[in-house]
Order: structure tokens, then C-alpha cells, then sequence
């Protein structure tokens, strides 16, 4: 069986394979990431956060098992989720620059500031 096996027995549907070692991931592979662009860009600069316990790279459509909230017409599932060493929670959704004023964009945006503003 290749690829990341997640709690619920799923399989990611294929696994990170680049050269960058990530030290901080929490399992021992990383689903669905390439090893190249902007998302991997961001997954490095996670990775090598001062503040940082372990990460994640949250797969999507898997409501039992991933990180995941609710939008207007469906789940929105965010990138990464991280564990900081303070024990806080990091989520991160990644966009390029060609998609920073997309509706979607927007509505994700207004969904991550207020979880992130519940204490």
C-alpha cells in the first residue's frame, strides 16, 4: 500500500517523493504535496518555523480525519494545520497571488479570521 495511511484506514493518493527532508512533518509521509511550487514553498517555510511542534498537510474531503470548516455551500479544508509549541493551533490556507480577490478566496478568508477570533 503506498501513500499516507490516515486514522480512518485512507489512503492519501499519492505521497510527497522530493528531495527536501521535512523534519517537523507529524507522520512519516506527506500526502498530496508536491515537491516543487508555491504550496511546497509554503510547506518549508512551516516546516522550518521557530515556533513550531509539528504539521500536517490536511488532505481534503476526508470529514472524519481532517482539519476542516464549514462554508456557504460545503467544507472548506485548509492546507496545512499546525501545532505550535505553545500548544496553539496554526491553520494555513495557501493561495497564489492570481487568486487573492477570487470569491472563493474572500469567503475562506472571512471563515479562517472568525474561528481564529474564538477563544
Amino acid at each position: 500500500m503506498t501513500g499516507q495511511k490516515l486514522f480512518s484506514g485512507k489512503v492519501a493518493a499519492w505521497s510527497y517523493s522530493g528531495r527536501y527532508q521535512f523534519k517537523n512533518h507529524f507522520f512519516g509521509s506527506i500526502g498530496e504535496l508536491n515537491g516543487e511550487g508555491e504550496k511546497f514553498d509554503c510547506a518549508q517555510v512551516i516546516d522550518n518555523h521557530p515556533k513550531l511542534k509539528s504539521w500536517i498537510r490536511n488532505l481534503s474531503g476526508r470529514p472524519k480525519t481532517s482539519f476542516w470548516l464549514p462554508t456557504s455551500t460545503d467544507r472548506f479544508y485548509p492546507d496545512f494545520v499546525a501545532l505550535l509549541n505553545d500548544d496553539r493551533i496554526l491553520v494555513v490556507e495557501y493561495k497564489g497571488g492570481d487568486r487573492v480577490t477570487t470569491d472563493d478566496t474572500k469567503e475562506k478568508r472571512n471563515i479562517g479570521e472568525l474561528w481564529g477570533s474564538k477563544k
